[in-house]
């Protein structure tokens, strides 16, 4: 799916972002023009009479500029009568577009278009943008990570029931908190419903590149609360809506549709979805990807950084690029001194990379890379020599968790690790189920030390 934008696709939703954030600028500038045309237009009418057979343009529009602002001035050197009538007209432009006369009626003009744009359902004339509908605690920090690589041409286009001051001053904090240079100029936000087709075409999602379907936050007391059950059914919901709308019109550059779910039950419908709005729709379980995060980071640490990278947009990144004629990835890696190709994927390569400039498809030469790659597969180790989890509390992310350190003992069966579950004794019952599940016997000992149920608010002796 392309995702370049050309330089008037860049220019119109440039326009399209200023006029929507400051209409009262595009009023004012409105009004410059026609004074401009006003004046052309005088300037064209004088130089047409015969007496100003031998003077330029530019000399008629200074002449001009004069008769508008002061028109108690004659015309001094008129010997015809044409030049009254012209000299009139240009006075009555003049009046109509320069003098006092009309400041009560431009100005009730400029109140009524920025009350009309504040609350108005005008249409984007956007490509290739960001769309996020509905929103939550996440968005702000979705919109930091999508636009620090390539913040000038992104576009991101939010659509929720939220007030707009609320979200904008929610986005500002964080950019501020991350002592960004500049705070993200190239948004729009729009208090709609996204399950309205009307709200939907104004915000151009047909030729939006990426959709995010986010799960609500519920407020509660000034407090955020997740109902999961209605949130992930209204994620559903949206997603078939999504679906159903994109579908009446399928074009060859259709949207990527990433659904925010947090079960598998509402990932596994997702996917199973007959998806008719194109090839691009990828179901993101916040859940899992947060517990195989937490499961990566807790047998090694050191790990944390390299994640933050792949995850967010500062520093390491993927790319796709055409794969270069000839060069098989093996000969590339001699090549390549500031990305390392990984794998094919049709035609193209994937690569990792810290800068996209500096991926360059080779023709000739050598080059050693500066750090070789081992001749040995990498062998992980815990940071401290207590190769034991101790997993205080549970939540939804648990099993993912629990799934991730599974696979990591298949993957390296010598590599000594327990886990131990600990919790209230309202979650007894639950951690007790993991600790017997056979799906999780190889992560605990076979002794009852693997459960602690206690109050785990209250300090406790550190486990051995």
């Amino acid at each position: 799916m392309d995702t370049e934008l050309s330089f008037f696709q860049k220019l119109r939703n440039k326009l399209s972002v200023h006029r929507e954030n400051n209409p009262g600028i595009f009023v004012f500038i409105f009004i410059i023009v026609i004074n401009i045309v006003m004046i052309a237009l005088s300037s064209g009418l004088l130089l047409l009479l015969p007496e100003n057979a031998d003077r330029t343009f530019l000399e008629m529009m200074r002449f001009a500029f004069t008769l508008m602002v002061n028109p108690s001035g004659r015309y001094q050197y008129s010997d015809y009568p044409i030049s009254l009538i012209v000299t009139t007209i240009v006075v009555l432009l003049g009046m109509i577009s320069l003098t006092g006369g009309t400041v009560g009626f431009v100005t009730n003009i400029i109140t009524n278009v920025l009350v009309k744009s504040a609350s108005s359902h005008r249409k984007l004339k956007m490509k290739k943008h960001i769309v996020i509908l509905n929103y939550n605690h996440k968005v702000p920090s979705i919109i930091y990570d999508y636009c620090f690589d390539d913040m000038k041409n992104t576009y991101v286009v939010i659509l929720s029931n939220k007030d707009e001051n609320e979200v904008r001053h929610h986005i500002d904090n964080l950019f501020r908190a991350h002592q960004a240079d500049k705070k993200f100029k190239n948004i729009i936000i729009r208090k709609g419903s996204p399950f309205s087709q009307l709200d939907l075409d104004t915000i151009g999602l047909k030729d939006a590149r990426t959709i995010l379907l986010m799960r609500s936050d519920i407020e509660e007391n000034g407090t955020v609360q997740n109902n999961t059950k209605n949130s992930e059914f209204n994620v559903f919901k949206l997603f078939m809506f999504v679906n159903s709308y994109l579908g009446k019109s399928v074009t060859e550059n259709m949207p990527c549709v990433i659904p925010e779910v947090s079960d598998k039950q509402s990932e596994k419908l997702i996917r199973e979805y007959p998806f008719t709005a194109g090839n691009y729709c990828f179901p993101v379980n916040i859940n899992e990807l947060l517990g195989k995060i937490m499961a990566v980071t807790a047998v090694m640490p050191s790990l944390c950084d390299v994640l933050l990278h792949l995850i967010g947009f500062e520093g390491v990144e993927f790319y796709l690029k055409d794969i270069p004629e000839s060069l098989s990835i093996a000969d590339e890696l001699k090549l390549q001194d500031s990305a390392m190709p990984i794998l094919d994927i049709e035609n193209k390569r994937l690569y990792i990379s810290e800068n996209e400039t500096l991926i360059k498809n080779y023709g000739s030469g050598e080059y050693v890379l500066k750090k070789p790659l081992p001749d040995k597969k990498f062998i992980p180790c815990l940071a401290n020599d207590k190769p034991k989890l101790l997993i205080i509390g549970s939540n939804n992310k648990l099993d993912y968790i629990l799934d991730s350190l599974v696979c990591f003992k298949k993957e390296f069966p010598d590599f000594k690790m327990t886990v131990v579950l600990m919790d209230t004794e309202e979650n007894a019952e639950k951690i007790s189920h993991y600790s017997n599940s056979p799906e999780y016997g190889s992560l605990f000992d076979d002794d009852s030390s693997h459960v602690i149920v206690k109050d785990i608010t209250e300090p406790f002796e550190e486990t051995k």
